[in-house]
């Protein structure tokens, strides 16, 4: 009707349906009635009733719920295996799914990147397909088993092979990878680094992010041949019973790495002292045909590389016929040098034989 309002009243209730709580974040003009009017039906989830008799009266309220799980849907049990075989890279995923609510719901679980192998037969629930991503549906609450397989796509960019693609998101999330080439470079992201044990690979996912897994074959490094020269100058001094001598090897590395050095000893004698740069320890070993001394190095010798051993031999009473300790190195390209024989003392030396 037209004019003015000399009295304006009333009464202004707020309801929420089951499963949400209301909180009041304004009241301007009205008046909390704590006890309904009897206008409100019995057994509401939760209301709020207001008189006013202002003509501007104002309410607002915030509505949440009451329990933020009670609508979701969970996955636990998440355990994801992939292997590797004839270029494709096959996955199972196999888990608990649990829907909280009475009218079921929808959970999206392999998303961007793969593809299910096959349709799992089961009254549980249905599967559905829509923009690179594959949704389970579940028309009721409950509790129910997951067992899927599908195909990851494998590309190529700069010699890398890749795999990457969404699951679903889980508190925890355990991956593992076989099959997959011994001889690789592995990398994953969003993930934790991975433990290797029996050609197996098992890290975690973060709890949302996807599986990004790039790997290559890793080429043998080849090593080339050792080919190496050597010259010797010995130095043979002859006194009373004993003969002392003085080996210089001068080692020249043509082609490869010489990490360590090999004589053999041949001829009656002892090695008393082996020195030279870099020599970690060495050894007097038996072979089938002599003895050989086995010299190691604590690091890679690709140049140069000179080698003094000190060896005695004892002689019986003069006169006597004696062949000198001869100290061959094992497999050279060439092999050459010198020999200095000399008397230590009044010792007649006279060679017999070269």
């Amino acid at each position: 009707p037209q004019g003015e309002a000399v009295l304006n009243a009333g009464l202004i209730t707020v309801t929420t349906a089951a499963g949400y709580d209301l909180a009041v974040t304004k009241a301007n003009g009205v008046t909390r009635v704590i006890k309904g009017l009897g206008q409100a039906p019995p057994k509401l989830p939760r209301s709020y009733s207001f008189q006013f008799s202002d003509t501007t009266p104002e309410v607002a309220f915030t509505a949440t719920e009451s329990d933020p799980d009670a609508n979701r849907i969970f996955f636990d049990g998440f355990d994801l295996k992939g292997r590797l075989a004839d270029g494709v890279a096959a996955f199972t995923l196999i888990g608990m799914v649990e829907v909280r609510h009475d009218r079921g719901g929808k959970l999206p679980v392999v998303f961007g990147g793969a593809a299910l192998a096959s349709i799992p037969v089961t009254k549980d629930y249905k599967v559905s397909f829509s923009g690179e991503t594959y949704t389970l549906e579940f028309a009721k609450g409950g509790t129910y088993p997951v067992d899927l397989e599908f195909h990851a796509r494998i590309s190529e960019k700069d010699g890398w092979n890749n795999i990457d693609f969404g699951v679903v998101p889980a508190a925890l999330r355990p991956v593992k990878l076989s099959r997959w080439p011994s001889a690789i470079s592995f990398d994953a992201k969003s993930a934790s680094k991975p433990v290797v044990k029996d050609g197996i690979y098992d890290l975690f996912l973060t709890p949302r992010d996807r599986l990004s897994v790039r790997w290559k074959e890793t080429k043998p490094v080849v090593i080339p041949k050792l080919f190496y020269s050597a010259e010797a100058a010995v130095h043979i001094a002859v006194g009373a019973g004993l003969v002392r001598q003085i080996n210089h090897f001068d080692y020249r590395v043509m082609q490869g790495q010489m990490s360590t050095l090999e004589l053999d000893l041949i001829g009656d004698g002892e090695v008393v002292s082996v020195n030279g740069r870099n020599i970690l320890n060495w050894s007097v070993k038996k072979q089938e045909a002599g003895r050989r001394l086995v010299v190691k190095l604590n690091s890679q010798q690709t140049a140069s590389y000179n080698l003094v051993v000190r060896t005695q031999s004892p002689l019986g009473a003069f006169p006597v016929r004696f062949n000198p300790l001869r100290i061959v190195p094992v497999n050279p390209v060439r092999y050459g040098g010198h020999l200095r024989l000399v008397n230590n003392g009044a010792v007649q030396l006279e060679p017999v034989s070269v």
